[in-house]
């Protein structure tokens, strides 16, 4: 009897630890950040992408491409790069998850300014 008992606490706790790590492991997302300015798209090197509310980042290389991991599930993915528009996009990530983002110039009210006096 204590055998039969000993063993079904073993099979619980054994099921009961690889849904927690099933859970906890990190999956791949990867993409390309790039902006497109009249009807040309050039990859954005050195932009911040993150997942927000956590300690998941990274910058994008030399071409605009990014690799992550992040937990499973729902996020909000958040671009951030000088001169463009902080981009949020609500993401499914699951393992091996594509994104592309393209990012919009942020037009400010000095260089709007100065084309007007110009």
């Amino acid at each position: 009897m204590k055998i039969k008992l000993f063993i079904s606490i073993i099979i619980f706790l054994a099921s009961f630890s690889f849904t927690l790590s099933a859970k906890n492991n990190p999956t791949r997302v990867f993409g390309k950040v790039q902006e497109n300015t009249n009807g040309k798209t050039q990859a954005l090197a050195f932009a911040y992408v993150y997942i927000e509310n956590s300690t998941f980042c990274t910058y994008t290389d030399n071409n605009g491409n990014f690799e992550l991991e992040a937990p499973a599930g729902t996020h909000t993915l958040k671009v951030v790069f000088k001169g463009y528009k902080t981009s949020e996009y609500k993401v499914k990530i699951s393992n091996n998850k594509e994104i592309q983002i393209t990012l919009k110039p942020e037009v400010s009210a000095f260089a709007e300014n100065i084309s007007d006096n110009l």
